[in-house]
């Protein structure tokens, strides 16, 4: 039956097709207008100058993120002018954007294991757009996007039940961002699990997947350290942080110190604005997000147990492990909300709720808000800046739970 009024919408290929066009636009003003940025590729381009001149990462100078970030570093270097950091520049920019489109397929094959139509297709794409155009000035001056090819190849090798395939993304992902693999536990719980099968042998075959990969990871790390003797002490190096300002515990310090007029004490140290409070909040803030998102697993675990997680629960899943990662742990950068993009697109493409889609645009609006023309208010505390900060970071942590509901009433009525 034909609702009244229909005519007037656009097609579903038609829907699709100017989805298509926003994206191109989003990403021309992502390459022409985010040149005046707080950018990271000046210090890759530095990085990149040592090992030209036979200076070896993690050896003879410290290097932060895991070997395989390197490649783009090394990549972008390669192919342009290394005397001439503008053209670096260019070459990384158009390295991560053809990342990004990449991502963008992966997406959409995404929505395809979830049956979305093509206008419901259409809307996963113009939201995978206009989330990242919010961020623009991010999405291509970072590592981060690579991070996303990682965690969407993690949950398509998941559902299209290809073991071999998630299991060496998760070992390369760990490789360049640790954060990469953090899906590959929930899909152990969920693949190890047949009808039938006792507690203890699940357990065991739980156990046994899960020592075989961390054998893999710490074989690996050991001959890592063993050629490169500094690599362990330059891992170390984002776990010495304090509470980042970003986080809920930064920004709730900063609300309630804006609240009975106190000046917050706020230092920079380990690449990012820490704030300096009582040892109660810096205990919290530094075992909080691990407590929760252990607790998440063993919901997972017992869930399964009981037959009532489907795998087409992955995408609710994986999208909930990232988002109770960057929600509750002490550290939160504007670009790891980079991250979850995709997930969110396709999980707000089939949840279909208006009020979930506000919510997620209004965490990434604040977060351009705060970091584009902002961020040096934001740490002389602007009365303004700190009060959205804190309600960003409540928006974030209410979708999480939000999300975490839905599914929990799905595998309560199951």
């Amino acid at each position: 039956m034909q609702i009244k009024g229909q005519k007037n919408f656009p097609s579903s290929e038609a829907s699709f097709q100017i989805s298509i066009f926003f994206f191109v636009i989003t990403r021309i003003i992502a390459l022409l207008f985010s040149y005046n940025v707080l950018s990271d590729i000046i210090f890759y381009y530095g990085d990149y100058n040592k090992f030209f001149y036979s200076l070896i990462p993690y050896v003879h100078f410290d290097f932060e993120y895991q070997p395989l970030s390197l490649i783009p570093i090394f990549a972008s270097g390669i192919f342009s002018n290394t005397s001439n950091i503008g053209n670096y520049y260019l070459t990384f920019i158009t390295l991560m954007m053809v990342v990004d489109i990449f991502n963008l397929y992966l997406s959409i094959q995404l929505g395809k294991k979830y049956n979305l139509d093509r206008r419901s297709m259409g809307f996963m794409i113009l939201s995978y757009s206009l989330l990242s155009l919010l961020l623009f000035k991010l999405i291509y001056h970072r590592l981060d996007i690579v991070v996303t090819t990682f965690i969407l190849l993690s949950a398509l090798a998941f559902l299209n039940k290809k073991k071999g395939l998630l299991y060496l993304n998760s070992y390369l992902g760990f490789f360049y961002k640790i954060i990469s693999a953090f899906s590959l536990p929930a899909a152990i719980i969920i693949n190890e699990h047949h009808k039938g099968i006792s507690t203890r042998t699940y357990i065991k075959k739980i156990s046994t997947e899960s020592l075989k990969f961390l054998f893999y990871l710490v074989a690996t790390m050991i001959v890592i350290q063993i050629i490169a003797n500094e690599y362990i002490y330059s891992l170390l190096y984002h776990t010495k942080r304090g509470i980042q300002i970003e986080s809920i515990y930064g920004s709730s310090a900063l609300f309630f110190n804006f609240l009975t007029n106190k000046i917050s004490q706020i230092e920079f140290n380990y690449g990012s604005f820490n704030i300096v409070t009582n040892k109660y909040l810096e205990v919290l803030a530094k075992y909080l997000g691990f407590v929760i998102l252990a607790s998440f697993y063993l919901f997972l675990f017992i869930s399964t147990l009981k037959n009532r997680i489907n795998r087409s629960d992955f995408l609710e899943i994986s999208l909930l492990i990232f988002l109770i990662f960057i929600s509750f742990q002490r550290v939160l950068s504007p670009q790891f909300l980079i991250w979850i993009i995709p997930l969110f697109s396709v999980y707000l493409s089939i949840n279909k709720s208006n009020f979930n889609f506000i919510i997620v645009c209004l965490i990434y609006l604040i977060t351009a808000i705060i970091f584009y023309p902002n961020y040096h208010s934001l740490t002389n505390q602007e009365p303004i800046l700190i009060n959205l900060l804190f309600i960003r970071n409540l928006l974030l942590i209410f979708i999480t739970f939000r999300i975490f509901n839905n599914l929990f009433k799905k595998t309560n009525d199951r």
